[in-house]
């Protein structure tokens, strides 16, 4: 006689994700599909890049290297420091689908429109035309029929 799978149901299990759509080996796919997951790769993608310029900038003032006002470059890295583990945080709750994920990501990416758009505005197009491309796919991804339905069920 063949094994049984046991299914939940669609009920999320331990790790968030739904057993009603199960594939290879009997594991299950997370729930809100694709598009749900690039909104979480952008939202990695972005506490990456704020930590990496915390750690940059730190690095270029203690090589010696100082902006017009010393309290001023150390808040900026301050502020990406704390930016980086807060959106870290909202990561971490898109990736699992946490309802209260969604509200937070959602102003982060509303928040890189006006500053891709600058960037690009003003001469750094190769930092305005990423950062605006991130914040529509994760917009897209994260008011996805998909998404919502994983973030109000999840």
């Amino acid at each position: 006689m063949p094994h049984q799978r046991a299914s939940t149901g669609g009920r999320p299990d331990a790790a968030g994700a739904r057993a009603d759509h199960v594939g290879d080996g009997g594991r299950a796919r997370p729930a809100g599909g694709w598009p749900l997951t690039a909104a979480a790769i952008v939202v990695a993608v972005e506490t990456a890049v704020l930590a990496a310029s915390a750690i940059g900038f730190t690095i270029y003032r203690l090589l010696g290297h100082s902006p017009h006002d010393s309290i001023d470059g150390w808040m900026i890295v301050l502020l990406a420091a704390l930016a980086a583990a807060g959106l870290g945080c909202v990561w971490r709750g898109v990736y699992r689908r946490r309802r209260w994920a969604r509200s937070p990501a959602v102003l982060a990416q509303l928040l890189a429109i006006p500053v891709g758009v600058d960037a690009a505005g003003d001469g750094a197009w190769w930092i305005g035309a990423p950062l605006l491309l991130c914040a529509v796919v994760g917009l897209l991804g994260l008011f996805a029929p998909s998404s919502t339905h994983a973030f109000v069920d999840g």
